[in-house]
């Protein structure tokens, strides 16, 4: 009896396959609980942005800058403005209920054609927050 048995794994390659699918299926499970510092999130609450000026699919005759509020729970030095992928400018100034008015500036106005705004920032509990809209410009603004 000292002779060494072998694991009783099956040759049996559909047995392999399906096996590999499984684990994979998992695979992907584990990064949704893991919040940007690292730690393992249970709940979080995304931040939130609102009060978009210009407001969604807005017609204005030229954009210089956007501007919106974001929630109390949002951590500032993550927002960041894009506005048809370029970077911006951006002042925060925290308001009095504790959410925070964020003014972005173009580089360079837009005077013509769409702008699409997009905005992502991390919560203080580590949700991240994806929002977007669009401002059509024309010379007429109409």
């Amino acid at each position: 009896m000292d002779k060494k048995t072998p694991l009783g794994i099956p040759s049996n390659p559909q047995w392999l396959g399906f096996f590999t699918l499984f684990m994979l299926s998992f695979g992907g499970y584990g990064m949704e609980f893991t919040g940007h510092h690292g730690g393992i999130v249970i709940h979080c609450n995304d931040p939130e942005f609102y009060h978009e000026v210009p407001p969604p699919n807005a017609k204005v005759s030229r954009l210089e800058k956007v501007s919106f509020i974001a929630s109390d729970n949002t951590m500032t030095e993550s927002l960041v403005v894009l506005v048809n992928l370029e970077p911006t400018s951006t002042r925060i100034t925290q308001n009095g209920n504790g959410t925070y008015t964020v003014e972005a500036d173009l580089s360079t106005p837009k005077t013509e054609g769409r702008a699409w705004i997009k905005v992502t920032g991390h919560s203080n509990d580590g949700c991240q927050q994806l929002h977007t809209w669009d401002v059509f410009i024309d010379q007429e603004g109409k």
